[in-house]
């Protein structure tokens, strides 16, 4: 990997996780040549745009492609039931 990847995977590490919204979600970003894919789980459409606007307005990000799941009410309810039958 070059010094520019390199340099943008650190900017776009530091948007996601220094913006109050998208902090402690499950967002996963991988960038090829300054094309972001944006993997993961938050609970709100809204901060799915948030994550991708951060992402977008990094100077050498040409696009951003979000792959982002917005989990919904039921499937939140699932995943806390799943984690107390493992317990």
């Amino acid at each position: 990997m070059n010094q520019i990847n390199t340099d943008l995977n650190v900017k776009i590490q530091d948007a996601i996780l220094t913006d109050t919204q998208t902090r402690g979600h499950e967002i996963e970003a991988f960038n090829e040549n300054g094309i972001v894919t944006l993997k993961g789980s938050v609970p709100t459409r809204e901060i799915s745009r948030v994550a991708e606007t951060a992402v977008k307005e990094i100077d050498g990000v040409v696009s951003v492609i979000n792959m982002l799941n917005v989990q919904t009410v039921d499937q939140i309810k699932i995943n806390t039931n799943t984690l107390r039958i493992k317990k």
